[in-house]
Protein backbone atom coordinates (compact mmCIF):
# COMPACT_ATOMS: atom_id res chain seq x y z
CA UNK A 1 0.00 0.00 0.00
CA UNK A 2 1.28 3.49 -0.95
CA UNK A 3 2.28 6.16 1.49
CA UNK A 4 0.37 9.44 1.51
CA UNK A 5 2.64 12.45 0.97
CA UNK A 6 2.04 16.10 1.61
CA UNK A 7 2.77 18.67 -1.09
CA UNK A 8 6.27 19.42 0.17
CA UNK A 9 7.24 15.75 0.19
CA UNK A 10 5.81 15.23 -3.29
CA UNK A 11 7.72 18.27 -4.59
CA UNK A 12 10.96 16.93 -3.10
CA UNK A 13 10.32 13.58 -4.75
CA UNK A 14 9.93 15.30 -8.13
CA UNK A 15 13.20 17.12 -7.66
CA UNK A 16 11.84 20.27 -6.06
CA UNK A 17 10.01 21.64 -9.08
CA UNK A 18 6.62 23.24 -8.68
CA UNK A 19 4.02 23.00 -11.44
CA UNK A 20 4.88 26.50 -12.67
CA UNK A 21 8.61 25.68 -12.67
CA UNK A 22 7.96 22.49 -14.66
CA UNK A 23 5.80 24.37 -17.17
CA UNK A 24 8.43 27.10 -17.57
CA UNK A 25 11.05 24.48 -18.29
CA UNK A 26 8.88 22.48 -20.68
CA UNK A 27 7.02 25.26 -22.48
CA UNK A 28 8.20 28.83 -21.88
CA UNK A 29 5.48 30.31 -24.14
CA UNK A 30 2.77 28.56 -22.12
CA UNK A 31 4.36 29.81 -18.90
CA UNK A 32 4.18 33.40 -20.17
CA UNK A 33 0.49 32.96 -21.03
CA UNK A 34 -0.24 31.52 -17.58
CA UNK A 35 1.59 34.34 -15.83
CA UNK A 36 -0.31 36.91 -17.92
CA UNK A 37 -3.65 35.27 -17.08
CA UNK A 38 -2.81 35.26 -13.38
CA UNK A 39 -1.86 38.96 -13.51
CA UNK A 40 -5.06 39.78 -15.43
CA UNK A 41 -7.23 37.87 -13.00
CA UNK A 42 -5.76 39.67 -10.04
CA UNK A 43 -6.95 43.11 -11.21
CA UNK A 44 -10.53 41.91 -11.60
CA UNK A 45 -10.35 40.00 -8.33
CA UNK A 46 -9.16 43.08 -6.46
CA UNK A 47 -11.97 45.23 -7.88
CA UNK A 48 -14.57 42.55 -7.17
CA UNK A 49 -13.27 42.12 -3.61
CA UNK A 50 -13.53 45.86 -3.01
CA UNK A 51 -17.03 45.91 -4.47
CA UNK A 52 -18.06 42.99 -2.28
CA UNK A 53 -16.59 44.51 0.87
CA UNK A 54 -18.38 47.80 0.22
CA UNK A 55 -21.54 46.06 -0.98
CA UNK A 56 -21.39 47.83 -4.34
CA UNK A 57 -23.13 46.06 -7.19
CA UNK A 58 -22.07 46.20 -10.82
CA UNK A 59 -25.18 48.29 -11.52
CA UNK A 60 -24.19 50.76 -8.81
CA UNK A 61 -20.62 50.96 -10.13
CA UNK A 62 -22.01 51.60 -13.61
CA UNK A 63 -24.15 54.42 -12.21
CA UNK A 64 -21.16 55.95 -10.41
CA UNK A 65 -19.11 55.81 -13.60
CA UNK A 66 -21.94 56.97 -15.84
CA UNK A 67 -21.44 53.76 -17.80
CA UNK A 68 -23.69 50.99 -19.01
CA UNK A 69 -23.96 47.74 -17.06
CA UNK A 70 -22.62 45.58 -19.94
CA UNK A 71 -19.39 47.61 -19.94
CA UNK A 72 -18.90 46.99 -16.22
CA UNK A 73 -19.60 43.30 -16.77
CA UNK A 74 -16.94 43.18 -19.49
CA UNK A 75 -14.53 45.03 -17.19
CA UNK A 76 -15.09 42.56 -14.37
CA UNK A 77 -14.75 39.52 -16.64
CA UNK A 78 -11.38 40.13 -18.26
CA UNK A 79 -11.62 43.68 -19.56
CA UNK A 80 -9.64 45.36 -16.81
CA UNK A 81 -6.46 43.68 -17.99
CA UNK A 82 -6.72 45.79 -21.15
CA UNK A 83 -8.04 48.93 -19.45
CA UNK A 84 -6.22 52.21 -19.62
CA UNK A 85 -4.70 53.77 -16.53
CA UNK A 86 -7.39 56.44 -16.79
CA UNK A 87 -10.14 53.79 -16.74
CA UNK A 88 -8.59 52.01 -13.76
CA UNK A 89 -8.22 55.33 -11.96
CA UNK A 90 -11.89 56.17 -12.61
CA UNK A 91 -13.01 52.80 -11.26
CA UNK A 92 -10.82 53.18 -8.18
CA UNK A 93 -12.20 56.67 -7.58
CA UNK A 94 -15.79 55.41 -7.95
CA UNK A 95 -15.02 52.79 -5.30
CA UNK A 96 -13.46 55.35 -2.96
CA UNK A 97 -9.83 54.33 -3.57
CA UNK A 98 -6.76 55.95 -5.09
CA UNK A 99 -5.21 54.19 -8.07
CA UNK A 100 -1.46 53.85 -7.53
Amino acid sequence: MGRIMNATEARKRRGGATLVERIKAADPARAVRIERLVAEASVEQIVQAIMESKRITAAELARRLNAKAPQISRDLHGGLSRATVSRLSSIADALGYDFI
